[in-house]
């Protein structure tokens, strides 16, 4: 296992720069951005073939989010949804006012509230971001 460091934006080690790349666009179909991590190491078996790669990010990350209806009517829905809009609204200005415009923000919606607010997410372009949380 060895990092993928840069100096000066440029690779530390071009060669094993060069499989992290190809490895990368051959699992995810996408041209990689490395520099848009804190860190990347990459893992190789005794092949020198690239088998792992791992990559860390800092992230916002918003884990109470929650506005049920308070009845379940067509009002209660739409009080929530009032409700919805503006939490988002404001944790939207209050990112773009402390300098994370353009980032990803990670935030916790349950797989109830996924289901009833689906629209919602598809329209601000929300996509699901598989994760587990552990504590170090």
């Amino acid at each position: 296992m060895a990092p993928l460091d840069f100096v000066d934006g440029k690779p530390r080690d071009g060669l094993l720069f060069g499989k992290a790349k190809e490895y990368y666009k051959e699992q995810f179909g996408a041209e990689p951005n490395f520099l848009a991590y804190a860190k990347v190491w990459v893992v190789w078996n005794e092949k020198q073939e690239i088998v792992g790669i791992s990559g860390l990010q800092a992230a916002v990350d918003c884990p109470l989010f929650h506005c049920p209806p308070i009845q379940q009517t067509k009002e209660g829905l739409r009080a929530a949804e009032a409700v919805r809009d503006l939490m988002v609204k404001r944790l939207h200005e209050y990112l773009e006012d402390t300098g994370h415009g353009g980032q990803d923000v990670l935030i916790f919606v349950s797989e109830t509230a996924a289901r009833i607010w689906r629209r919602f997410l598809n329209r601000i372009g929300a996509t699901p971001a598989n994760r587990w949380r552990l504590t170090i």
